[in-house]
């Protein structure tokens, strides 16, 4: 529901929640597949939005961090990983309230100068955490899109990413057939939640909306430090 409302977040609120009962890494990778599936339902539902225009530097350096990231997850310290995470939480909300006020004073970002760097941290966050969300919400924010079309457009950039890494993870037999049961499930559950944030979307109050879910995130990540 919140990805359908922001564009991003699943990962940023999944993750926060799950690593008060489990390790952090573990989760991390748990949620790719359940991610992939939050971003394939929301691109098919709002697809005739999209547009490629800009994206392609975005996406490249996307791709070009990934790896990073995921070498960064297996290999650095869970507190690490956690404080981390919690800053990301911060960073976003933060990220959402500025841009937010701002948003009819924001200049058009370009996709060289801004796209590479924006995809580049992005694709870091993604192999980290699934959530490279904040970069490439900046830069898509700062591309002036509809807000229908600019949940289109994070949903097809993160989700070519997500493949990526879920196939990354496969192949390291960090996911194999013994998560299938909690990943069926957890199908289930982001199917309902995307199809009903998207009745929000439509529906709702866009400013109201984004405010409830970046007070969740900024509230979650205070609790989540204070854990820590």
């Amino acid at each position: 529901m919140v990805q359908a409302l922001t564009g991003f977040g699943f990962a940023l609120c999944a993750l926060s929640l799950l690593a008060c009962w489990m390790d952090i890494r573990d989760a991390a990778i748990l949620l790719c597949p359940a991610g992939l599936m939050v971003n394939a339902i929301l691109f098919f539902r709002l697809r005739k939005h999209f547009q490629w225009e800009g994206l392609v530097p975005l996406l490249a350096a996307s791709l070009i961090g990934l790896p990073l990231g995921t070498l960064l997850l297996l290999y650095t310290s869970t507190r690490i990983l956690e404080m981390v995470l919690a800053g990301l939480m911060i960073g976003a909300a933060v990220q959402g309230f500025v841009q937010g006020r701002a948003q009819s004073a924001l200049r058009v970002w370009d996709p060289i100068s801004a796209g590479l760097p924006c995809g580049f941290c992005g694709g870091v966050l993604s192999g980290a955490f699934g959530t490279g969300g904040p970069p490439i919400v900046s830069y898509l924010l700062n591309r002036r899109l509809d807000r229908f079309r600019y949940i289109a457009s994070t949903q097809a950039l993160l989700g070519i990413v997500s493949t990526v890494r879920l196939v990354q993870f496969v192949a390291l037999g960090r996911l194999n057939r013994a998560h299938a049961p909690l990943v069926l499930l957890s199908f289930a559950a982001v199917a309902v939640g995307a199809v009903f944030g998207v009745k929000l979307l439509q529906r709702c109050s866009e400013v109201g909306a984004r405010r409830a879910v970046l007070w969740f995130l900024l509230l979650g990540a205070v609790g989540h430090a204070f854990r820590i």
